[in-house]
């Protein structure tokens, strides 16, 4: 299982490059969250169960993409100020 997370989340530790921890910060709850359904072997859905937990199942689901927009929206930010400061 934890070769699995660490091929998952490889990308988050690119955020670990001197000047970017906060971002690494930010990614830490994603990672968790991740690590805590693999290990209770929750990120499997029983197609028979399906429906009686689907709106519980949307609400994760649009929480988790919420977050992962409001990073990109963060990541996207910094790279734009990175930008104009280095014209300057």
């Amino acid at each position: 299982m934890a070769h699995l997370l660490l091929r998952i989340h490889s990308p988050h530790r690119a955020y670990c490059l001197p000047g970017h921890w906060f971002m690494s910060l930010l990614g830490i709850p994603y990672l968790l969250y991740n690590a805590r359904l693999y290990s209770r072997r929750e990120h499997l859905l029983d197609v028979t169960e399906i429906f009686n937990t689907l709106n519980l199942e949307k609400k994760k689901r649009l929480f988790k993409l919420g977050y992962v927009i409001m990073l990109l929206c963060l990541s996207l930010f910094w790279l734009l100020l990175s930008a104009l400061d280095d014209e300057e």
